[in-house]
């Protein structure tokens, strides 16, 4: 019985067929790992915001969020630095799970949750570094006549009309080769100023999410927004032309109309170094 074999011309045609067969299917593959990844940041960023409405809800914090980093807290365990991250306070405040994972610096310091990260960000898990970063202008703690931070956010939620137009937290514009990571975000962030080039300016970094970014908001819901909308709240905030697209802009990152015009809005609160 003759044995039938593969000519050349069949061989090279079932590669070609697999090569086409490979380069339509990947692009496919990766968009849907991409977006597996960005439902799962969505995921992370609900239950922190939660979390933070939670915070603020506590009669004690009178519709605060948690301040950039506070010493309010004593550090347990007490290897602990004295200040902590907002993160460490919503886990010192049984608001957010702890991680089980030990920290390479400190045997006695935990890593935070991994639900604090997301999971198409190459930060380093610690027990200080976080994908997320809260909007500063509502967690920053007010300089008193000493100059000194206080322990308690400057700013209520509750002084807001429409909650679910305030963004509260943001994914982290961080950039972990230079070494630059952000407990908060201020309104410049979302600029289209560019760092080093044109894929490390912050606003690049927190879009990771095929140039989207996850945005949460007051009332509890997380929106995925866009590299332009997010730029044109930032060009919003100083645009004179439109007072409806100025105050939706002002909403959104919790600033007042007299800040703005004061142009002391910076000055008026405690940035958090970055770390």
């Amino acid at each position: 019985m003759k044995r039938y074999q593969f000519t050349l011309v069949e061989l090279l045609v079932v590669i070609a067929i697999i090569a086409i067969l490979s380069a339509t299917l990947l692009p496919v593959v990766g968009s849907a790992k991409a977006k597996a990844l960005a439902t799962q940041c969505n995921s992370n960023m609900k239950q922190i915001t939660i979390s933070l409405q939670n915070h603020a809800n506590m009669q004690s914090n009178k519709g605060r969020l948690p301040v950039e980093y506070s010493d309010k807290y004593d550090a347990v365990p007490e290897s602990w630095d004295n200040e902590r991250s907002w993160m460490g306070q919503l886990v010192y405040l049984n608001l957010m799970p702890e991680g089980e994972a030990v920290s390479s610096d400190d045997a006695n310091r935990l890593v935070l949750n991994e639900v604090f990260y997301c999971p198409a960000d190459v930060v380093v898990q610690e027990w200080d570094t976080s994908s997320y970063a809260l909007n500063h202008y509502l967690a920053a703690a007010k300089k008193n006549s000493k100059d000194e931070k206080l322990t308690q956010a400057a700013k209520s939620l509750n002084s807001y009309k429409s909650p679910s137009n305030l963004a509260i937290i943001f994914e982290n514009p961080q950039d972990t080769i230079a070494g630059d990571v952000y407990y908060s975000i201020i309104v410049d962030d979302l600029s289209d100023q560019v760092a080093n080039d044109e894929n490390d300016d912050p606003l690049s970094l927190m879009c990771r999410h095929s140039g989207s970014s996850n945005v949460g908001f007051a009332d509890g819901h997380v929106k995925s927004m866009t590299r332009d909308e997010l730029y044109e709240m930032y060009t919003n905030v100083y645009d004179n032309s439109s007072d409806a697209k100025r105050k939706i802009a002002q909403n959104f990152f919790g600033v007042t109309e007299a800040e703005i015009n004061a142009n002391d809005w910076e000055a008026q609160y405690i940035k958090s170094e970055k770390y």
